[in-house]
């Protein structure tokens, strides 16, 4: 989506806008270079939990404070977030899905974000 915005804030701005995928550390290397004294933004996704869970579960491996280093500028989209599942499953609810967790708990997986997640 930021790909599509680049040349409308760019034209904006009239200065180049550089885009750079920073991915890893749940989502810390992208914020923390953000983070950092000079102009840069962080167009993703908040879903990770870089901004509300990570500083609870991993603060000595984040570099910066999210909340005295970070500043909100805008919501650019809500994309829903929809649970899918093969028909073949014959999960039609989260009723089911939940029924089949507790039943076999080490059968179900779920795919997110690209990350592989094993219900146990």
């Amino acid at each position: 989506m930021i790909r599509t915005l680049q040349p409308l804030l760019a034209a904006d701005v009239q200065q180049p806008i550089v885009i750079e995928n920073r991915s890893g550390a749940g989502g810390n290397i992208g914020i923390a270079a953000v983070a950092q004294p000079r102009p840069t933004l962080y167009a993703g996704r908040c879903r990770r939990g870089v901004l509300t869970v990570n500083p609870y579960l991993n603060r000595a491996a984040m570099p910066f404070d999210p909340i005295k280093d970070l500043a909100p500028v805008t919501l650019l989209a809500q994309i829903p977030f929809v649970l899918v599942a093969s028909q073949a499953s014959k999960l039609a609810s989260v009723g089911d899905v939940i029924a089949a967790a507790k039943t076999h708990p080490d059968q179900l997986s779920i795919g997110h974000g690209a990350t592989a997640l094993r219900c146990t």
